[in-house]
Parts: C-alpha cells; structure tokens; sequence
C-alpha cells in the first residue's frame, strides 16, 4: 500500500511508500494567537513551545514538565505542573531548559542577530550531523533534527526509530537498492528571513538502483529556523513540506522556490506529481 509522509533527507522514495498520512487528531491548535494560547492554555488544545513551535505532551502520570519565564523577569525557572495547575499558571512556557535560555537571553539583550555566513556556518554543520546519524543508524538523534510538528504526525520518536530500522527489508521488497552514505549535498546559498524564523533550500542527490538499473533522485531539504539561525529542522522539499512550514509561517515559505524532485534512470526523467512518479 502507498503510504506517504514527505519527510527529510532526500527521502522521497521514503515518502511514497513508507510513512503513514499526516495524523492531524495528534495535533490541536488553539486558534488564538500563539502568545496567548501559550500564556493562556486551555487544556482542549496541544500546549506548544513559545520559541520553537514544537509540542509539549504531558509524562505517563499526565504532568507536563515546564521552564517558563516572563517579560517582567526573563530569567529560566523550571516546574513540573498538574493539568489543572498549568491551567492557572499565566507565563511563557518552554519544552526544555535549552529553549527557555534562548528566549530569556534575546529578552535580556544577550542574543546576537547572526549573519548569513554564520547563518551558513551552522547550517552546514547540522546538516553534516544529520547525515552522519543516518550513517551510524542514530536515529534518535536524528529525530532531533526532523521538524517537531512532522515527528508528531509521525506517531512520535518511537515510531520514526522504528520506521528508520525497516527501511532495509522494505527496500528489498521493492527491488531497490539504496546506498545513503553515497547521497550529496549541495549548498545553501540564500536565506530568507521573517520574525525570527529563516529558511533556506539544500539540492540534494541520492543513488539509487531498480532492478539492476542505477540511477539517482534529485530533490532537497527544506531548512527552517525559528531561533535566527541557531537551531535548524529538516523537512523533504516538496508540497507536503512545503504545508508544514506554511502552517508555522505562512509569509516565509511564499520566498522559496522548490525544485520539483525527479528520479533520472536509464535515460529515462521522471517528476513527482501529484503523490507519484510521472514522465
């Protein structure tokens, strides 16, 4: 059965036949500012980090594990809250230490707007950790990298370890073979910028061979920031990515143009339209 979830990493064979369908009922969104309905959560919706946009769930006893800080003393603080504690308690709230300290230090004047080399800088080097999980079979750790809202839809860290380790088998069954320490990287060469997020585009390509016929995928990753530049998320550079970042920034995405991914073997230029491949 095809199952498709656009994903990371140039894996667009991945993405039509492995992943399940976008899992919205995991997500609900408070429809108010994001602001608001992080200071002023109602337990009906998803609690989402201030900074990073990624999802807070609660720990098995139904506690959410919370740094939070204010504009009135941006300094980190740490609490682990009861539903009905969190509820009452008006502040910004953070998914881990990291992201509150990011927050209080640009409130505090301690953060520094990077330039685009530096932009560039880090990028590149996230990009080199990504690949090199994938290399080592780290795929919690590569987790890290793919972007929070796409790891829910997913079905959480779990699923995609578990989904990561059946690649092999499911390959074979397909009479393919795929060799990703193989797979190249371009460069980023433009940033696009609005609020604090940034995005940017990487080409990527992957050898590949079906039924004994070798040739590769061309396609790329979108790269997307909510922290100006300091961490980055990986999302495949198609349609389906695409809706992702729009749902977070509907303005930035509109600035980059996606190359349609193509598979080139024997001769032969096939398009991804539409959920599938097309001459």
């Amino acid at each position: 059965m095809n199952k498709k979830v656009a994903l990371f990493f140039m894996f667009n064979l991945i993405t039509f036949f492995v992943f399940p369908q976008k899992m919205v009922d995991n997500i609900n969104r408070d429809p108010r500012k994001k602001d608001f309905a992080n200071v002023f959560w109602n337990r009906e919706y998803t609690l989402f980090d201030l900074l990073t946009d990624e999802p807070i769930s609660p720990d098995k006893n139904g506690c959410y594990d919370i740094w939070y800080s204010s504009n009135e003393d941006p300094t980190p603080h740490h609490k682990l809250f009861s539903i009905d504690e969190l509820i009452h308690f008006y502040f910004y709230k953070f998914k881990n230490e990291e992201n509150c300290v990011k927050w209080c230090d640009s409130k505090s004047g301690n953060d520094h707007l990077l330039a685009p080399d530096t932009y560039k800088k880090i990028l590149l080097e996230k990009l080199d950790i990504y690949k090199g999980c994938y290399q080592r079979k780290d795929y919690i750790k590569m987790s890290s990298f793919v972007l929070p809202i796409l790891i829910q839809d997913i079905g959480g860290v779990d699923k995609f370890v578990e989904q990561m380790k059946n690649l092999p088998r499911f390959f074979e069954s397909k009479g393919m073979q795929v060799d990703m320490s193989a797979s190249t990287f371009g460069e980023p060469e433009q940033f696009f910028k609005s609020g604090n997020s940034i995005i940017s585009l990487v080409c990527t390509k992957l050898p590949i061979s079906i039924n004994n016929q070798k040739g590769f995928i061309e396609s790329s990753i979108i790269c997307f920031s909510k922290d100006e530049g300091v961490t980055w998320f990986f999302i495949e550079g198609d349609n389906e990515g695409k809706s992702y970042i729009a749902a977070i920034n509907p303005e930035i995405i509109q600035e980059l143009d996606v190359p349609i991914p193509q598979i080139i073997i024997n001769g032969k230029i096939l398009y991804q339209k539409n959920g599938s491949w097309q001459h």
